[in-house]
């Protein structure tokens, strides 16, 4: 399993790909340029998501969800 940290994602690009003043200038321009025509039109423009259906060979993802609150002063230890 993966998990990204978005906001440095998003700041920086996948694995830093992005770590520059240039292109993090570049990137803000175009995320602002699309939240105005979104505002302007009224609609969201949408990217990417999950194909609607499925093809039958697409791996199936299997959640395991804790329903039951934890414990006061409990931790939470992240396996990696």
């Amino acid at each position: 399993m993966t998990m990204y940290d978005m906001t440095r994602v998003n700041a920086n690009g996948y694995f830093d790909s992005e770590d520059t003043a240039d292109a993090r200038y570049e990137k803000k321009a175009a995320m602002n340029k699309q939240r105005t025509e979104n505002y302007k039109s009224g609609n969201y423009a949408l990217a990417g998501g999950v194909v609607d259906p499925l093809p039958e060979d697409a791996p199936q993802v299997r959640m395991w969800v804790k329903t039951e609150p934890l414990p006061k002063h409990s931790t939470l230890k992240l396996f990696s």
